[in-house]
């Protein structure tokens, strides 16, 4: 069965501030981190039990090439996206709802 997929506030108010940080930084990057973003969004859709648990019950897919993670978890009919974060980030501030 496919899940859906939910997007959490903090990960859609990350989402809207690397899309515009890459845009200000060349035109055109914002709209490449969007298209890479639902490419592992949909990767995900497909196949969300393909990536490894990494805390807890937290899952986190790269966004290639962009160095950002989805931070994920598989719920019993949905999956609920919590963080859109740089991977460069300190993991304490990686994995938290």
């Amino acid at each position: 069965m496919k899940l859906g997929i939910e997007i959490k506030e903090e990960a859609r108010e990350e989402i809207a501030t690397t899309y515009m940080y890459y845009e200000f930084t060349q035109h055109g990057l914002g709209e490449k981190f969007l298209a890479a973003f639902e490419v592992a969004a949909n990767s995900i859709i497909l196949n969300p039990k393909g990536y490894e648990k990494k805390y807890k019950a937290l899952r986190y897919k790269l966004i290639n090439p962009f160095p950002y993670i989805i931070i994920f978890e598989i719920e019993l009919t949905r999956i609920v996206v919590y963080q859109v974060i740089n991977a460069k980030k300190h993991p304490s501030k990686r994995f938290r709802k």
